[in-house]
């Protein structure tokens, strides 16, 4: 009856989390506005998604094609 009650409570718990929210935005870097293409720091995508664990709320998303 002990498992049946935790397993219930641990159902219970993922069903009411919420989800997280990512503090990066999008730019269209195909745009002609000079704001948007200008470098403002020397944080990078990759700089925040390497492996030392970057501070990835400077990072913004990035989109591109193949070919």
């Amino acid at each position: 009856m002990k498992k049946i009650a935790l397993s219930l409570i641990a159902l219970a718990s993922f069903l009411f989390a919420s989800q997280a929210f990512a503090h990066v935005s999008y730019y269209n870097l195909n745009a002609n506005n000079p704001s948007v293409r200008a470098v403002t720091s020397n944080i990078g995508w990759s700089d925040a998604a390497d492996g030392d664990w970057g501070d990835s709320h400077h990072a913004a998303w990035f989109k591109f094609t193949w070919l």
